[in-house]
């Protein structure tokens, strides 16, 4: 960490609120102030409880996730939210509470809950607000170019996954003819690949937000 970032407790940089209970029925239909819950913006309403851009945390339910919203907004009862940035960048302070580890706060038993006193009294360490503004920059970056490869990615799962379904369809029904086609050996696949191979059985691979399950069919 750079010696000139100041080490305080969380609530000298900025404090959170608990947010404001609004039923279903009480909430306008047509309105475009969105409601945020713990899960993030569950519908919306005609009137706000907050300026934007905001930062709401999952205070009870899905305890801990941190949520970023741009517009005005009704920050809901099942979460905390912060009321008073202090002059700091605001999506700075999204993206540092979500490296927090908010979980480890939960009081609850059944229901996961979160105490906002619990998290005030955290020691953080923060730069100065140009230095904030350069690591969202940088961040936003990375993070978007990430977002095209993931998207670009899952394009090519589903393509994958349709080329599968339609191979297999066309297969079992005789549209394709594959009494031509010669099978290995199984007792040669260790030497056609030149290494031990262990046999693949519904291999699951993960990339940050795309996951994709092979099975392998016998």
């Amino acid at each position: 960490m750079p010696e000139h970032w100041e080490v305080s407790r969380l609530s000298q940089f900025f404090t959170l609120q608990r947010g404001f209970d609004i039923t279903k029925d009480q909430q306008t239909e047509g309105g475009e102030i969105p409601v945020v819950s713990s899960g993030g913006i569950s519908s919306y309403h005609n009137r706000a409880t907050a300026r934007g851009p905001g930062v709401i945390v999952g205070r009870k339910g899905t305890a801990g996730s941190v949520h970023f919203v741009t517009t005005d907004y009704w920050a809901h009862d099942t979460t905390l939210w912060v009321n008073d940035f202090k002059g700091n960048h605001q999506k700075f302070i999204y993206y540092l509470l979500q490296v927090l580890d908010l979980k480890r706060f939960d009081t609850g038993s059944a229901n996961p809950t979160i105490n906002r006193n619990l998290i005030h009294p955290e020691r953080v360490a923060f730069p100065r607000y140009d230095e904030q503004a350069t690591i969202v920059a940088y961040i936003d970056k990375i993070t978007k170019d990430l977002g095209i490869t993931i998207a670009a990615t899952q394009h090519e799962i589903s393509l994958l996954r349709e080329y599968r379904t339609r191979l297999i369809a066309d297969v079992v029904t005789g549209k394709m003819d594959v009494r031509h086609i010669s099978l290995p050996d199984e007792s040669n696949i260790e030497t056609i690949f030149g290494e031990d191979i262990e046999p693949l059985d519904n291999e699951t691979c993960a990339l940050d937000e795309v996951e994709c399950a092979v099975e392998i069919e016998e």
